[in-house]
């Protein structure tokens, strides 16, 4: 697994299918999301290697939102490390398989069907909810609904860093966007994502796609 440090104490971790970010604090690691099924211990060594820690040096992990390549790791995680799972209380029903995830839109509604029993991820139970304006060490929880219903992205103020997931992606081509096919609420996405360009950025470190920054807010409003 291959990964560097963004800035100081954040380190991306790629190959995943999302992006991990794994945070460095005075109490221990935090990871921001936990990835595709069966890739926790391409993140564990990663941890090990190029940061010199233990397994069980992550207490958090905080799942941005259920969509499988995002929490398709956590119990194998939560497991090796002991740490404890972090979601929104609307995303927790869907998780833990009180609600069925609803099912992407177009074509790759077919692909989705086709190769679920392979990347499925069983139902578990989150230890802790949050919802808006809660912190989880030492960043903001924003609820930025569309999509998903429980939809989370975690800021920073003092170090001006936002952890989006996939409410807030961007590309030079789109600009600040979010995935059409796998989005359940356009509208309310969209709202959404002017809320977090309207914050005061300095980087931002996206589910999918490149991290941006230094001047992140700079570029998230030319477009």
């Amino acid at each position: 697994m291959c990964g560097l440090e963004v800035l100081p104490g954040v380190h991306w971790v790629k190959g995943i299918r999302c992006n991990v970010y794994v945070v460095v604090g005075e109490r221990g690691l935090t990871l921001v999301d936990a990835g595709m099924p069966r890739r926790a211990k391409g993140i564990l060594a990663y941890i090990e290697r190029e940061l010199g820690r233990a397994p069980g040096d992550i207490g958090t992990i905080v799942l941005t939102h259920s969509h499988t390549d995002h929490v398709g790791g956590a119990m194998q995680l939560r497991a090796a490390t002991g740490a404890r799972l972090v979601a929104h209380a609307m995303e927790a029903e869907y998780i833990e398989g009180r609600r069925r995830k609803p099912l992407p839109k177009g074509p790759i509604k077919v692909v989705l069907v086709l190769t679920w029993p392979l990347v499925r991820s069983r139902p578990f139970q989150v230890d802790t909810k949050v919802g808006e304006g809660d912190e989880v060490a030492g960043m903001r929880v924003l609820h930025v609904p569309g999509h998903t219903e429980g939809s989370i992205a975690l800021f920073n103020p003092v170090r001006r860093v936002l952890f989006s997931g996939d409410a807030l992606l961007y590309s030079e081509d789109e600009g600040a966007h979010v995935s059409k096919a796998m989005t359940k609420d356009p509208e309310r996405a969209r709202a959404s994502i002017e809320r977090l360009k309207a914050l005061d950025l300095d980087w931002l470190l996206p589910g999918h796609g490149t991290p941006i920054g230094p001047g992140a807010s700079a570029m998230l409003r030319r477009r």
